[in-house]
């Protein structure tokens, strides 16, 4: 998949991290600096000291916000405006374009509130000075003259948690943020960061005084190339020197078995239908924009959560690690007490670059498929959740009334939840889901959502569990829970 040059930054500066971390140089990160940033001519911004004054905030960033002598320098959420890379967009948000025809009603003139809008030689013409960027113009256009441009970040964000502040600069409103790094995604400067644990990561794979053990997240087939199969990710990840490896999809049979037990004792009993609750910033829309269908919200604990109780149990001093494609399962990690770092595909990618590894080169013996179900695999993309839970439900009972909808997009889900309360539509179980297509179309991924989801599905088909109930170590963690 073709990478845009800020991508190309963003992995430079992972991989300059990493290579440090894993080789206990982290004080040599200033020297990185000036190797992403060579002397000579800007390539992106007014000059060099800019570009590397960007640099050196990416490099605290990917080291957990923390500097080359361990020190705290960007504590904050997982998700940060770097206002040094904010190009502080100097777009004006309603402009008057060629289509005004010098009406003789001035409907905008008359419509501002604030007098911002004046004739000039038969045009409308916007004081920006005087703009509030209340649109009020625009809508009373009759002839639709009054264009509304919106920032990039601000167009990405569903929630509408990003605004410009002072300065033309991005700000987050982390009362409404749901974490979902679609401003991360959408920003053409990178200005909207999320905070990286590569340096932490390979810092504590460079000690070796803890074991580490890592979750791979369904969405991973694929992510590599077609060609690189589960075995040989696995088998990387013990090259670098995890100790284990375990798919979230043994996670996920626990949370199909966990939500089919919830929907049974509390649908319609108690609630007249129930979310799922494996995406982060699905469940956090909910509590921060529809608060009063919180009590939705299934109670059971997500594929990442309970993959982690796993591994505490067999190592209570382990660390663990959870590697997908979602920014939003960093800010969830910090809810987990078993949770102790999250990683993306990208940041992955970037390790393994440092480390010289190259997945499609590993030798790996070919395994039975049975650490997860079909089902649990179905996870990585959108409706596999739903439709888990309802081949569940059917199992225990052919017999139920079962409704499904499955929602991708936060403005799609919290619509969805809308209707439904209203009586608009009808249903019973939710599945919801940030981003389009599913986890498979998350921020972190590194190959296309339709390549990616063809590798889910066949890897669904090949998997010689064919149900949750047949996963002994889902079965035996929801056991220990009890």
């Amino acid at each position: 998949m073709a990478i845009s040059e800020l991508a190309k930054i963003r992995r430079d500066v992972f991989t300059e991290i990493a290579r440090l971390a894993l080789s206990g140089r982290l004080k040599e990160m200033p020297d990185a600096t000036k190797k992403i940033i060579p002397d000579g001519p800007a390539r992106y911004r007014c000059c060099i000291y800019k570009e590397r004054a960007i640099v050196e905030e990416r490099l605290v960033l990917a080291n957990g916000g923390r500097n080359g002598k361990g020190e705290e320098i960007s504590a904050g959420p997982v998700v940060q405006i770097l206002e040094t890379a904010c190009n502080g967009c100097s777009l004006d948000k309603f402009t008057v374009t060629d289509a005004c025809v010098g009406c003789v009603a001035h409907h905008c003139k008359s419509n501002c509130p604030k007098d911002a809008i004046m004739i000039v030689q038969g045009r409308a013409y916007i004081d920006q000075s005087r703009c509030v960027e209340c649109g009020s113009c625009r809508r009373a256009c009759k002839y639709g003259a009054i264009i509304e441009l919106a920032r990039p970040c601000e167009r990405a964000c569903p929630v509408q948690a990003l605004h410009v502040g002072e300065g033309r600069l991005a700000t987050i409103d982390y009362d409404k943020c749901i974490f979902c790094g679609k401003c991360v995604e959408g920003c053409p400067f990178g200005a909207a960061a999320d905070v990286s644990f590569v340096g932490p990561v390979c810092e504590e794979l460079y000690k070796k005084e803890k074991k580490l053990y890592a979750i791979l997240a369904p969405s991973i087939v694929g992510q590599f190339g077609v060609k690189v199969t589960i075995d040989q990710i696995k088998a990387a990840l013990k090259l670098l020197g995890f100790a284990g490896v375990m798919e979230a999809a043994c996670g996920a049979d626990a949370t199909v078995i966990s939500e089919g037990e919830e929907f049974l004792e509390t649908v319609p009993k108690s609630r007249p239908f129930m979310t799922t609750s494996c995406c982060p910033a699905f469940v956090e829309a909910i509590a921060k924009h529809l608060p009063e269908h919180q009590n939705k919200v299934s109670h059971t604990p997500s594929p990442m959560a309970f993959a982690a109780k796993m591994f505490k149990k067999e190592d209570p001093d382990g660390l663990v690690v959870f590697i997908g494609p979602c920014i939003a399962k960093k800010h969830e990690a910090t809810k987990i007490e078993e949770m102790d770092y999250v990683l993306t595909f990208e940041e992955l990618f970037a390790i393994f670059h440092a480390a010289q590894i190259k997945p499609e080169e590993v030798v790996a013996e070919v395994a039975s498929l049975d650490e997860a179900s079909r089902d649990g695999r179905g996870f990585a993309k959108a409706g596999g959740v739903a439709k888990a839970v309802e081949n569940y439900l059917l199992e225990r009972d052919s017999g139920l009334d079962i409704h499904v909808i499955a929602c991708q997009g936060i403005a799609e889900c919290l619509q969805t939840l809308k209707d439904i309360a209203a009586g608009k539509i009808f249903a019973n179980l939710v599945e919801g889901m940030s981003c389009t297509g599913g986890c498979v179309g998350g921020p972190g991924v590194l190959n296309r959502p339709q390549i990616v989801g063809k590798q889910v599905e066949k890897l669904m088909q090949d998997s010689s569990l064919h149900s949750p109930l047949e996963n002994t170590r889902a079965l035996e963690i929801l056991h220990d829970a009890k």
